[in-house]
């Protein structure tokens, strides 16, 4: 049993990303844009669950079936899970903070 709480807003993450999601090969300018189009609600949101995701202690098995039920269309494979969390969140912070949604953290 997964010990995390499935937030509506990773299953939104999660359909919006299909297998051709980067096509271009850029990952980082897709989930950039993806961000972007996300209400400011939204960003907050996904922080917020990917900072208590990353705070818990999930094994990278628990890490990539966390990703695979979001219901996104392509794999993050156990041994490089944890590392694409924090890139995520890191990508995410920045986005908030190009906004302005997240000044100072």
């Amino acid at each position: 049993m997964l010990a995390v709480h499935i937030a509506t807003i990773w299953l939104t993450l999660g359909e919006q990303i299909h297998q051709d999601f980067s096509d271009d090969g850029d990952i980082e300018a897709e989930f950039s844009l993806l961000f972007d189009n996300f209400s400011p609600t939204q960003r907050r949101e996904l922080y917020a669950f990917l900072i208590d995701v990353n705070n818990k202690n999930l094994t990278d098995g628990e890490l990539a079936k966390l990703w695979f039920e979001s219901g996104a269309q392509f794999y993050v494979l156990a041994p490089d899970v944890r590392e694409f969390f924090r890139w995520l969140t890191d990508l995410l912070r920045g986005s908030l903070q190009k906004h302005g949604e997240l000044s100072g953290r």
